[in-house]
């Protein structure tokens, strides 16, 4: 007659159950930091390796308790999906607030090295050239407007200092508006749609911009009123999303 079966350890069944969540949990994470780019391919074995050896330990220890192939499969799918639900909520990249393009330091020393260089360094004979800007009644446009007022300033550019505020509709982007036949103008609008064009860079690349020359018959009174010698040009901020 056969002695009986040893009985299980002390603990084992503890140890196993929670065991195999951990395990699968390791496993699961190897997996989403390899397909995410966060760890690399070597790394990625090695922690597999690990949640594998794990789970086959768990299930060895849950032997002694009679740990059915269903139970196991119960176990491991629930595991697995948890494990997957929680790695993917820390590795999947959040939203961010968006920041304009403006809203960086490197950017805006660009864009003022180039104003400072055009209007007096090596252009001594462009013209003076005065910008009103129009943006709509919000944070983000105000913040916008806010950072390219900064870059006139240290780039001694004449400017309105009180906005032009909007309620009605604005063109989408970033818009450039001066007086065609009109050469101080002419010369600062195109001047100014260039660098913004260079020098502002959004999450999907360059910055476009709306040049546009305004008729006699819609002129605002900041241009209609422009000085002789000047050049006068508006600076229009739309909405966030039309400006990415």
């Amino acid at each position: 007659m056969s002695d009986p079966p040893a009985p299980p350890p002390n603990g084992t069944e503890l140890y196993g159950r929670v065991g195999i969540p951990v395990s699968i949990a390791i496993l699961s994470a190897g997996l989403a930091g390899f397909l995410t780019g966060r760890i690399s391919y070597e790394v990625s074995l090695v922690v597999c390796g690990v949640g594998l050896i794990g789970i086959a330990l768990m299930v060895h220890l849950l032997g002694w308790h009679r740990f059915t192939t269903l139970h196991g499969l119960i176990s491991a799918v629930s595991a697995l999906l948890v494990s997957w639900i929680f790695i993917a909520y820390l590795l999947w990249p959040h939203p961010t607030p968006y920041v304009n393009p403006l809203h960086n330091e490197v950017t805006k020393w660009n864009m003022t090295r180039n104003l400072v260089a055009w209007s007096t360094q090596s252009n001594p004979q462009n013209p003076t050239c005065e910008i009103a800007i129009v943006r709509y009644p919000e944070t983000y446009s105000e913040d916008y407007a806010g950072d390219f007022k900064e870059i006139l300033d240290a780039a001694r550019w004449k400017f309105i200092p009180d906005h032009i505020v909007v309620d009605g509709s604005l063109r989408k982007g970033i818009s450039v508006r001066g007086l065609y036949d009109n050469l101080p103008s002419h010369a600062c609008a195109q001047f100014l749609d260039t660098r913004i064009s260079n020098d502002w860079h959004t999450r999907s690349g360059g910055t476009s911009t709306n040049l546009e020359w305004a008729a006699a018959s819609e002129l605002s009174d900041f241009l209609k009123n422009c000085p002789s010698g000047l050049g006068c040009v508006e600076v229009t901020f739309g909405n966030e999303d039309n400006t990415r």
